[in-house]
């Protein structure tokens, strides 16, 4: 009777709001381990038990959740916000580092840098008009599966100014772009590289020794707004850069933000992507027939 004269117990109750917290202070810090957060989660209650003079019962998952509810909290906390606020401030300070390195130095032994924190103020950064298509930019008429990827929205990004931006090209990466502007350019994103959902984009270009990243972006959403303007930082920063022709994914975003700035360049899809598109397109039942 003493144990249950505890208005907290219950071996199947929700998971205590000061415990979810904890959860998300530690995802913040970037720990998404269910293990090593479920040996951090018993020795915080140990800590508020010593103050309140209160020790919650071992069985009582609002306390002592399972790894499996920890599981769940750490799926919330990632996809609550894409952001940490301490992350952005260490970020800025060490992009204001770099600067103050850069100073003495010459072009190409400078480190290229554009960050912009996420915020609710509008900015003064430039705005790329993103031209309209009314059709698939690569294929007519082709009928997507139900199997396909779901399209990225490109629809107008009114966040522009304040949603967040990091562009960045070392002085190496400058010079091989400078001396294989005349060939193909890649450019290509990739996901699931940091605890955020933030697209990372690679542009690439091809060189004696394979393609080599001659920049890198991450934008806020994978729009044609947002991609055209990491494109114009880099094409200020290279005003040799004429780029004759890229190379993309199957993403009208990116086709749309590649026309913006450089609108005389050619746009070719990637091979495994035109052999993914033609494979569907055999196998859908209405072509056969």
């Amino acid at each position: 009777m003493e144990t249950h004269s505890h208005p907290l117990l219950g071996a199947a109750r929700r998971m205590h709001p000061t415990i979810r917290s904890k959860i998300f202070e530690l995802v913040e810090d970037g720990i998404t381990n269910s293990k090593v957060i479920k040996k951090l989660l018993r020795k915080f209650v140990k800590e508020i038990s010593k103050k309140d003079s209160v020790s919650p019962n071992p069985t009582d998952r609002a306390f002592y959740p399972l790894e499996k509810d920890i599981i769940n909290a750490v799926h919330a906390a990632v996809s609550f916000g894409k952001y940490s606020v301490l992350d952005q401030i260490h970020l800025d300070t060490l992009v204001q580092q770099w600067i103050e390195d850069n100073k003495g130095k010459s072009n190409f032994e400078q480190k290229h840098i554009y960050f912009r924190k996420c915020s609710t103020e509008e900015g003064d950064d430039v705005k790329i008009e993103i031209p309209k298509t009314t059709s698939d930019p690569f294929v007519d008429d082709f009928d997507e599966s139900e199997d396909e990827q779901p399209e990225v929205d490109d629809s107008e990004d009114t966040s522009i100014g304040s949603a967040f931006l990091f562009v960045h090209q070392e002085g190496w990466q400058q010079q091989l772009l400078i001396k294989y502007s005349n060939t193909m350019t890649l450019l290509d994103a990739t996901y699931k590289t940091t605890k955020y959902t933030l697209p990372l984009f690679l542009l690439c270009v091809r060189t004696n020794n394979g393609y080599i990243p001659v920049a890198e972006f991450i934008v806020d959403r994978e729009t044609g707004t947002s991609i055209a303007e990491a494109l114009h930082i880099i094409a200020g920063w290279n005003n040799e850069w004429k780029p004759p022709c890229f190379m993309v994914d199957y993403s009208e975003a990116e086709l749309n933000a590649i026309l913006a700035v450089f609108p005389s360049a050619d746009v070719y899809l990637c091979e495994f992507h035109r052999e993914q598109a033609w494979t569907r397109w055999i196998r859908n039942d209405t072509t056969a027939t």
